[in-house]
């Protein structure tokens, strides 16, 4: 078949354009109910980011993929209190979310991170520090950094593009107690999110259908 120069270049952005999200898994205890009704203040924590090594640019070191998740993890956080926010501003959901400044002051105050940026306190610990009823924590493990527009890019000139890759799980645990209480594990892969904002907003929308908190419709 027979494609024009302007209908090759139009296709090409259509595959640059692609994102693939597998099948999410996810839990919720069984009496949640119960939580929710006592719920009413969730902290969203820093991100737990981490850059596979495996190929990324030559030179690239460990130490340099650290020190970027490092600089992620606030900016992921910060990201998915704004999505969450949006919809939490549109009455969705039955708790507030804590101002993400001030869960990060209040954990550097108690010395909470470690030298690369990590929760070193237990869920319990984090009780004492924040004063909330649950935390929201997540996890990334991501195939690249989130350049902007790096993956589109290379699609739009070379027509496949080195495809981005992120597991992500989500967790929300009692925080007096401890206890898990829903956790949502997704996959997305492809070039379509070359950057933080649109990532966390494919990870919102996947989350919003199961999000625990979620007022029921009248």
């Amino acid at each position: 078949m027979y494609y024009n120069k302007a209908t090759k270049f139009f296709l090409v952005v259509i595959l640059s354009f692609t994102l693939v999200s597998c099948a999410s898994t996810g839990y919720l205890i069984e009496n949640f109910q119960d939580y929710q009704s006592s719920h009413e203040k969730v902290a969203i924590l820093p991100v737990d980011v981490k850059i596979n090594i495996a190929n990324q640019p030559k030179g690239t070191t460990q130490d340099d993929l650290d020190r970027q998740a490092k600089d992620d993890s606030i900016a992921y956080q910060k990201l998915l209190h704004s999505r969450l926010l949006d919809r939490f501003g549109k009455g969705s959901y039955t708790v507030s979310f804590q101002d993400a400044d001030d869960t990060n002051t209040l954990l550097r105050r108690n010395n909470a991170f470690d030298n690369l940026g990590k929760i070193n306190k237990t869920k319990i610990e984090l009780n004492d520090i924040l004063k909330v009823d649950a935390i929201l924590s997540t996890s990334m493990r991501l195939s690249k950094p989130m350049t902007q527009g790096g993956a589109i890019v290379t699609g739009l000139l070379f027509g496949v593009g080195s495809a981005n890759k992120a597991d992500i799980n989500v967790y929300i645990h009692d925080s007096k107690t401890g206890v898990l209480i829903w956790n949502f594990e997704r996959s997305f892969e492809g070039t379509a999110f070359s950057n933080e904002d649109q990532l966390v907003r494919a990870l919102v929308s996947a989350v919003s259908s199961t999000f625990p908190y979620k007022k029921k419709k009248q």
